[in-house]
């Protein structure tokens, strides 16, 4: 089996104190290899993982609205070799 997946969201109005905020969220849900995966300005972003956290699938996307983000994160995580993903994250980005 593979190891738990292990997110960071950070929302700022700074793209690098996102992603800083980002990564130390993801040390502190028990990273040790985080990195920045995408960052977006004046949108809403979701990320699903897979429920049982052993094949690694995920899913991250951007909308107009959490709903329109977190319905576009699961189906990306929702390859049929995946169990049940869930929203782990689903917020707005702050204007600029």
């Amino acid at each position: 089996s593979g190891e738990p997946a292990v997110h960071g969201f950070g929302v700022s109005t700074d793209r690098f104190e996102a992603i800083k905020l980002a990564n130390a969220d993801c040390v502190e849900n028990g990273g040790s290899d985080c990195s920045s995966w995408r960052t977006g300005k004046n949108n809403c972003m979701a990320m699903t993982i897979e429920a049982d956290l052993t094949k690694g699938g995920w899913g991250g996307h951007f909308g107009d609205t959490t709903e329109e983000a977190t319905d576009k994160a699961l189906l990306e995580c929702g390859h049929p070799k995946y169990s049940e993903c869930i929203v782990v994250e689903a917020r707005c980005a702050l204007e600029n």
